[in-house]
């Protein structure tokens, strides 16, 4: 995600795919789909003096009407994205920062998951005993169909218990995980994306591709949607 200050001084817009690019435009709107006006709606291309100025506006016409200048805006976001750098102190305080938040939420995950297992202990518990039932010879032709419904009902509350204390074992896995590695992909797919930013900055075509593949989905925009920090 990337965030820039150019407009008119009511606030910043925000790149996050959202709206699809009008086809009639001619101008090359490059951030078409991926703006978010700073009040939270969507922002798309407009024209304005028969296609003379080109703007990415806000699509709230009533209380916002922020517009920002299409070019200025699109060359800003190049330049941003050219000069992001991750110095060492930065992905050092990043690891620590993510890793403390990942015990804080290991920490409540682990007694929920000791909760579900002795739930579900219980449960098997129940499951034993009423298979015992019809061992022993209780279970007859008249009762069978309630003996039945209880074993089935008993059976669905495990399977339950079970996909629980599986989705908690596998927060539970990713919140004890260092996240040392996920930091170095982060840099090396801004690394890439720049190499890439370099080779596609004259055409057209392939900055409007960059653009829905590196903005909308590049490593760099976990950190700022708040999915690490």
């Amino acid at each position: 995600m990337v965030t820039a200050g150019i407009g008119d001084g009511r606030g910043i817009v925000h790149v996050n795919g959202v709206q699809t690019r009008p086809a009639a435009q001619k101008f090359p709107y490059y951030l078409a789909g991926l703006l978010r006006c700073s009040c939270g709606r969507c922002m798309t291309p407009a024209s304005a003096k028969s296609g003379q100025y080109h703007y990415y506006q806000c699509t709230d016409g009533i209380n916002c009407r922020h517009r920002v200048n299409a070019a200025e805006l699109q060359d800003a976001v190049w330049e941003v994205l050219s000069k992001v750098h991750y110095s060492e102190e930065f992905l050092k305080g990043a690891r620590d920062g993510i890793n403390a938040e990942r015990l804080k939420l290991a920490d409540n995950i682990r007694p929920q998951l000791a909760a579900v297992r002795k739930t579900l202990k219980g449960v098997r518990e129940e499951q034993k005993q009423l298979t015992g039932l019809f061992l022993s010879g209780i279970v007859t032709a008249d009762n069978k169909d309630h003996f039945n419904s209880k074993l089935a009902e008993i059976n669905l509350r495990i399977q339950n218990y079970e996909e629980q204390e599986q989705a908690l074992l596998n927060a539970l896995t990713a919140a004890t995980t260092d996240a040392a590695e996920e930091l170095e992909q982060l840099v090396i797919g801004m690394t890439n994306m720049q190499q890439n930013l370099a080779k596609v900055r004259g055409d057209s075509a392939l900055l409007r591709n960059f653009a829905t593949t590196y903005i909308q989905k590049s490593p760099a925009s976990m950190i700022q949607r708040g999915r690490w920090l």
